[in-house]
């Protein structure tokens, strides 16, 4: 008998007002660069870090993978078995206690938390120094060397492959009405 390789949909079960938190499970569990290194068991076990301060010992990363692992599983999704999203929303609720509701939620502040978490889990800087952050009235650098020196400072302290898909960077320009002062920063 030949293997069945269909891709069935992900069926989420409704379990209150979390069409929020269906969507971006919908969104995230099929982008494709997403899905490569998380379809990795083995890989993504290892990357864990799971005593990290800013973690929660992996269990957000191990519920969220329960849900990307029935996607996979051809037979679970085959039977139109629902994904149960209770465990994965008692941890989110856990972490952030305005996901602990059955209220509707902004989608786009969900996907921020999931991809936080995501990557505090996986980030594979395990001590963070502090380190400021250039003050350019004192350094006279160029915006992009100023910007560099911000991006540096960051990759420093958080470094994970859901950094390397997902971060960016917003410049800030602060100008004083009365002197016209300006101040540049990087977020």
């Amino acid at each position: 008998e030949e293997e069945d390789t269909t891709v069935y949909p992900l069926r989420l079960a409704n379990i209150g007002n979390t069409c929020y938190l269906n969507s971006v499970m919908q969104i995230l569990v099929n982008l494709p660069q997403l899905k490569e290194i998380l379809n990795d068991n083995d890989k993504i076990t290892k990357m864990i870090n799971r005593i990290s301060k800013f973690s929660h010992n992996g269990e957000f990363i191990d519920q969220f993978l329960r849900v990307i692992n029935l996607r996979w599983e051809v037979n679970y999704a085959k039977k139109n078995n629902n994904v149960n999203l209770r465990p994965f929303k008692s941890i989110c609720g856990k972490i952030q206690p305005r996901f602990d509701t059955f209220e509707q939620q902004d989608g786009n502040e969900f996907l921020t938390f999931v991809l936080d978490e995501l990557h505090e889990e996986l980030n594979i800087k395990y001590k963070r120094e502090y380190i400021p952050n250039p003050d350019n009235e004192f350094h006279h650098n160029t915006e992009e060397e100023l910007s560099n020196l911000y991006w540096a400072n960051y990759i420093r302290r958080s470094s994970s492959f859901i950094n390397a898909l997902f971060s960016f960077q917003l410049k800030s320009i602060l100008t004083c009405e009365e002197c016209q002062h300006s101040k540049i920063s990087y977020e």
